[in-house]
C-alpha cells in the first residue's frame, strides 16, 4: 500500500479529477440532498475551478467524491 501525505494527490488521483473536470455532465447524473458550506482554498486552487466554467462548484463535488472513494475514513 502506498503511503502520501495528505493534499498531495497520486498520479491517478489526478487523472480522476482531470477527467470530472472534463465531463461536468458525469457530476449531474446523481443528485443528492446537498448542503451550503464554507471551504477555505488556496487562490490558486480557486482560479483553477473556476476556469473551469460554470457549474465548477458541482465539478468539484465530484472530485471530493472521487477522492473519498479511495481514502474513505476509518472508523
Amino acid at each position: 500500500m502506498q503511503t502520501q501525505t495528505i493534499g498531495t494527490p497520486t498520479h491517478t488521483e489526478a487523472i480522476n479529477a482531470a477527467a470530472v473536470l472534463a465531463n461536468p455532465n458525469k457530476c449531474a447524473a446523481k443528485r443528492i440532498p446537498q448542503r451550503d458550506v464554507n471551504v477555505c482554498l488556496d487562490r490558486d486552487i480557486l482560479a483553477s475551478l473556476r476556469a473551469t466554467g460554470p457549474d465548477w462548484q458541482v465539478r468539484f463535488n465530484a472530485i471530493l467524491r472521487t477522492w473519498l472513494e479511495t481514502h474513505a475514513p476509518t472508523q
